[in-house]
């Protein structure tokens, strides 16, 4: 389980300049990214896409009555632990996760353990070598979703659920052989399109 970026890219907008000036000039709107948490399993099955929606802070005589919203955090991994990990569970034993600060946080840490969710984290530095997602799988969704529109978050969130059936098991299998998590002739996959890591699992933490 990760999540990555999902960037929708602003038209051009007019800018007017100063009156002892002429014109306007074109100047790009800000950016908006908002966050999306996939989690994949080594026999291909994925579970349903969750999307982070980012918020400004809303302040209230200059007091902060909302707090910003800019990824993932504690409170919304444990809302994606209950609301989409623990329903499509299945035979999943072990979560694997980077050790991003809202993974190792002591409230997600908590609720796993009150939920028998056994958390694995990966080594420091590890993740591009030993996430099957950040070792493909991300670079496959993107890829698949230029051209479509990601104008607004209901749009991005449907037309990922769309783009995401289109890649199938077999080519997650894929992803986990490449990064040692499952052994190649569990699945058939070409010499050329795979490499082992000398070690899977061992020497993880196991929290």
């Amino acid at each position: 389980m990760d999540e990555t970026a999902i960037w929708n890219y602003a038209p051009l907008r007019k800018t007017y300049v100063p009156s002892f000036m002429t014109g306007y000039v074109c100047t790009p709107e800000q950016d908006h990214r908002d966050s999306l948490v996939v989690a994949l399993v080594g026999n291909g099955r994925k579970l349903p896409p969750y999307m982070i929606q980012s918020k400004a802070a809303k302040y209230k005589k200059k007091e902060i009555v909302e707090k910003a919203v800019k990824g993932m955090n504690a409170e919304i991994m444990v809302k994606w632990l209950s609301e989409i990990f623990l329903p499509n569970r299945g035979e999943i034993k072990y979560l694997l996760l980077d050790r991003a600060s809202s993974h190792i946080s002591h409230k997600v840490k908590l609720f796993a353990k009150e939920q028998n969710i056994e958390l694995i984290f990966l080594p420091a530095k590890t993740a591009p070598d030993l996430s099957p997602l950040d070792n493909g799988f991300f670079a496959q969704l993107k890829a698949l979703l230029k051209g479509h529109p990601l104008g607004t978050f209901q749009q991005k969130q449907s037309t990922i659920e769309l783009v995401m059936e289109d890649i199938a098991p077999e080519t997650i299998q894929k992803y986990f052989v490449h990064c040692g998590l499952c052994h190649v002739e569990d699945y058939v996959v070409e010499d050329s399109d795979c490499f082992l890591l000398s070690e899977s699992l061992e020497g993880m933490k196991l929290e």
